[in-house]
């Protein structure tokens, strides 16, 4: 009996170890990882601003498009909205790559790539899907909205657009949110 328990005693024991080093090496690669990418972090931090502004100003026209509101929406809506809408974008651009000194939206398809070239492997992709979400949330409540304002201003990916007749924006936002929201969790400085 002592035999069989001092063997089992010894492999929980290294069971354990084996545990405890592995998790210590995840954290460690971890802060390791964060470590590094610090730069594009902070940058990624300060156009969460420009994210959550242009995140209000999707809500506000939402307001007035999905709700009772909508009888309002032509009092309240105008090109400006959507200017807001691209200003948003173009300052988010501008902060995750400082080298952009404008963006072109007519061969967004081409800057697109350009744009997340600082972030870290993990995060190129999801960085370029949050951008160009918010290109096609912009495109698509402008075609939602294009009885409504007297004067709609161009849509920003004219090679998008038509390919966007059946897509849902409110598809589109949600992918943009759950992305977002995902993104905020993982690239949090404070941790």
């Amino acid at each position: 009996m002592g035999f069989w328990m001092s063997t089992l005693s010894t492999s929980i024991g290294a069971f354990i170890g084996v545990l405890g080093a592995y998790i210590i090496a995840k954290w460690q690669m971890g802060k390791a990882h964060k470590m590094n990418n610090m730069p594009f972090y902070i940058q990624f931090n300060e156009a969460q601003i420009n994210i959550n502004r242009f995140n209000e100003k999707v809500d506000k026209i939402l307001n007035y498009t999905q709700t009772a509101e909508r009888k309002y929406a032509r009092i309240h809506l105008s090109h400006v909205e959507f200017n807001e809408l691209k200003e948003e974008i173009t300052n988010t651009i501008k902060t995750l790559n400082p080298e952009f000194e404008s963006v072109d939206f007519k061969n967004f398809h081409v800057d697109l790539g350009k744009i997340a070239k600082n972030a870290p492997l993990g995060y190129y992709t999801d960085i370029s899907w949050l951008i160009l979400s918010m290109v096609l949330i912009h495109d698509l409540l402008l075609k939602e909205c294009k009885n409504i304002l007297m004067y709609p201003p161009e849509p920003l990916d004219y090679r998008n657009f038509h390919y966007m007749n059946q897509t849902s924006y409110l598809k589109i936002i949600k992918s943009h949110r759950k992305k977002y929201k995902m993104l905020k969790k993982k690239m949090n400085i404070r941790k």
